[in-house]
């Protein structure tokens, strides 16, 4: 028989993965995430008593988007992102591009995609629906054993 203990210990393991697969998906229905290193990077932890979403440090920009006249995004960030994505550059020097880009957020902002929310509303569902089915289940088979002896 095992410990409440150990039992709680398989169902964060579980949820663990139930969190990281269901955000996953949720993100992969918003436009332009599906396959994006934003989505394959999410990563949850439990630390503190409580399930901790781990993400690129961008996952609120892209969620959010960003207000004009914001800070600048870094150019940096900018030239890797083309480079990764092999955006065409049309002869112009990359870091040429990467300002225009750069530019041209400063001046219309970018608009987000609003899954935040959306996350947190499926992720506690998930968790709430997960520890009340273990828990009823643990509940029962200390019942039982309880009564077969």
């Amino acid at each position: 028989m095992e410990t409440i203990s150990v039992q709680l210990q398989q169902t964060q393991k579980e949820l663990l993965i139930q969190l990281e697969l269901a955000t996953q998906k949720l993100l992969e229905t918003k436009k332009g995430l599906k396959g994006s290193d934003l989505v394959k990077d999410i990563e949850f932890e439990y630390r503190n008593d409580a399930f901790v979403l781990m993400a690129l440090d961008y996952y609120t920009y892209v969620s959010e988007g960003r207000r004009p006249r914001a800070r600048k995004v870094p150019i940096e960030s900018l030239i890797g992102w083309i480079r990764d994505k092999g955006i065409p550059t049309r002869g112009r020097p990359v870091s040429e591009v990467a300002f225009m880009i750069q530019r041209s957020i400063y001046k219309n902002g970018i608009k987000g995609k609003n899954f935040e929310l959306q996350v947190v509303e499926l992720d506690t569902e998930i968790i709430s629906e997960k520890l009340a089915l273990d828990l009823s289940n643990f509940i029962v088979d200390d019942l039982v054993d309880a009564l077969e002896q």
